[in-house]
Order: structure tokens, then C-alpha cells, then sequence
């Protein structure tokens, strides 16, 4: 068995397969054999592109590619500069019964492959290949858990520190798990979970994320209070939306159950969103019989603080908060908004 802590390597054998190219199948099952021994989920082509077939239906379910220099069709330097240019996030590898310098200038060049093999090739130098690839695979994998788990400890800290009042601390208890949850569903449904990270953040990342959250908090906390507590009551959905431009909601013509000052707070929080997106209000939320949808945006200008690449997004930050503060008000008010993302993320609300 492969080196590598039992638990990543179960969370690998379900959520990664390592692709071997031969177009002969009396290699294949051999490699197929090994590779199964040490705890590996392996899928075989016999050309290039049958694995470029497998690899566009689902190119995060690959983190290896070993190709046979070798096939009729294209190459294994051919396939793998492929891969390359359109799924760099894959592991290149290349194995040939005879070497060849220009094939091995341009697997390395072109292709950046990481490993070269010689055919025929042993149990150890397999093991050594998925071993290192699976490494690289984990270490980007416990990138990713760290700054989730640093950015989760951020927001926490900055609810339990950010409200005073104990009724306002019992209500937000488990809201930065549940958030986290919610984002990560939502990330699995846009495809936007299977991200490159090579970096953890830069300790002045780390602190301006702090500043920026505790300000968001504060700002929640301060309209809370401008409340007065949880009060209840009943107001018209209609007038209160029309205060955003939003017109035309016979399906919000009629009366909610809540507090108005926090409903309008809310919606406030949401036009600000928008502003730093450049987008009309009007076009991103809709009502529906006892629904509201709200569109953040597609996988392109959606961003929360969990977000590992938030770092490169410009005004990301700011984004992230203002969502946060959204959701916050959103939970003050007494709704749970759903996230769920097809061409765009989606907030519904039930009222």
C-alpha cells in the first residue's frame, strides 16, 4: 500500500481515478491490476482519444494521465500536450519502449510532464508514480482545508466577538458552519469545488479579512439594534421592494409576517452587492408565489469568504462581506435562505 495517511487515500479511492492510454490490452489490464493493489481507482483507453472522450466528460474525476508514446492517432506527447493546454490540473506522465530525445524534449517541454517511464515497467516504479502524484493531489487538497479552516475561524471569531447582546449570540451560534455547508453545495453544483491551490494566505490577506469581517459583523450588530430587538408585525412585500426599483410584483402584493425595518436592511445590504458588480437590482431578483429569488451572480462575479481564489477577484472581499451581511440580516429577519446554483447562484427565500 501506498505511504500516504489511510483517510486521504480512502477520500482519493472515491473521488479520483488515474487514467492509463495503451492501445495495448494486455498492458492495460496489467496496469490496471497494479494500480487496483494499491488502493487506486484506475481507468483504461486504448487511444488518445477515447482518453480524451473519458477526460471531457469529467475532467475532475482524473488527477494522473499515462500515456503510451506510441498508438495509432495521436501520440502520447500529442495527447498529453492536450491535456495539458486543456486540463492542466492533471497529471502528466509518459511511458515508451524506446527513447527517443526529440519525444522526451517535447514531453517535458510541451507537455510538462512530470515523470517519464520505460516499458517495460515494474510494480515499484508504478507505485512511485501514483504515489507522488497522489501527493501532489493531497498537498493540494490540505491547501484548500486549511484556508477553509482559517477563514471559518475568521468569521467565527468575528460573531462571537462582533455581538454583544447574548439572544443575538445564541441566534448566530452555528451560522458560519451552516454557511460554509451551504457554500460547499453550492460549489459541488457549479463545479466550482476542484480549484488549484498552492498557496495558503499571506498573513496580511489573513488580517485584512479579519478587519473587513469584524466590520461586517458590526455593522449587522449596529442594525440590529437600531431595531430593538426581534419585533414582529406585518408590512405590504410590494411597497417595501418598490423602494429598490422593483416593480411590476403582483406576486408580491401581499402582506409578510416581520419586522420591515430589517426586510428593507436586507434588500439594502443586497443593492450594495450589486453596485460593485455593475448590475440593476431588478434583473437579479424576481418573486415567485411565496418566493423570492435572488441571483448573486454566475461563476464568474460569485464570490464568498470561503472562496479559495478570492484573493485574485477584484473587490472580492467586499463582495463576501456584503454577502455575509445579507445572510446575517437575512437570519435576524427569520428566514433561511436556500443556495442553489445551475447557470447562476441563487438565493430563495420563503416567505
Amino acid at each position: 500500500m501506498i505511504g500516504i495517511d489511510s483517510e486521504l487515500i480512502d477520500d482519493l479511492r472515491v473521488n479520483k481515478t488515474f487514467l492509463f492510454v495503451d492501445d495495448d490490452s494486455s498492458v492495460c489490464s496489467s496496469v490496471s491490476r497494479m494500480a487496483r493493489v494499491f488502493g487506486v481507482n484506475v481507468q483504461t483507453a486504448n487511444n488518445a482519444n477515447a482518453a480524451i472522450s473519458l477526460l471531457d466528460h469529467n475532467p475532475n474525476k482524473y488527477f494522473l494521465v499515462l500515456a503510451d508514446e506510441f498508438m495509432p492517432g495521436l501520440s502520447g506527447t500529442e495527447l498529453l500536450v492536450f491535456i495539458q493546454s486543456r486540463w492542466p490540473h492533471i497529471r502528466r506522465a509518459l511511458i515508451s519502449g524506446v527513447e527517443d530525445p526529440a519525444v522526451l524534449e517535447k514531453g517535458f517541454e510541451e507537455a510538462r510532464i512530470f515523470r517519464y517511464l520505460h516499458k517495460p515497467m515494474s510494480d515499484k516504479q508504478l507505485q512511485a508514480l501514483i504515489e507522488d502524484a497522489c501527493e501532489d493531489f493531497i498537498s493540494e487538497k490540505m491547501s484548500l482545508d486549511e484556508v477553509l479552516k482559517s477563514r471559518l475561524s475568521i468569521l467565527e471569531k468575528a460573531i462571537k466577538t462582533g455581538l454583544k447582546d447574548a439572544e443575538q449570540q445564541k441566534l448566530f451560534n452555528t451560522f458560519a458552519h451552516t454557511y460554509l455547508a451551504k457554500c460547499k453545495v453550492a460549489w459541488a453544483q457549479a463545479g466550482l469545488y476542484k480549484i488549484d491551490v498552492s498557496n495558503l494566505d499571506s498573513d496580511e490577506y489573513t488580517r485584512y479579512l479579519k478587519q473587513r469581517c469584524a466590520a461586517s459583523v458590526e455593522r449587522v450588530e449596529q442594525r440590529m439594534m437600531h431595531q430593538q430587538g426581534y419585533l414582529s408585525g406585518a408590512f405590504k412585500l410590494s411597497a417595501s421592494l418598490k423602494q429598490f426599483g422593483l416593480r411590476g410584483l403582483r406576486k408580491a402584493d401581499r402582506y409578510v409576517d416581520g419586522d420591515e425595518a430589517a426586510f428593507v436592511a436586507m434588500f439594502a445590504t443586497l443593492k450594495d452587492y450589486y453596485v460593485i458588480l455593475g448590475l440593476e437590482m431588478k434583473a437579479m431578483v424576481s418573486v415567485e408565489e411565496g418566493i423570492i429569488a435572488i441571483a448573486l451572480g454566475g461563476r464568474f462575479t460569485y464570490n464568498d469568504i470561503f472562496n479559495p481564489l478570492l484573493s485574485s477577484v477584484e473587490r472580492g472581499v467586499e463582495l463576501a462581506c456584503l454577502q455575509i451581511e445579507f445572510l446575517m440580516l437575512a437570519v435576524f429577519f427569520g428566514v433561511e435562505p436556500e443556495m442553489n446554483f445551475s447557470d447562476k447562484l441563487h438565493l430563495r427565500i420563503a416567505l
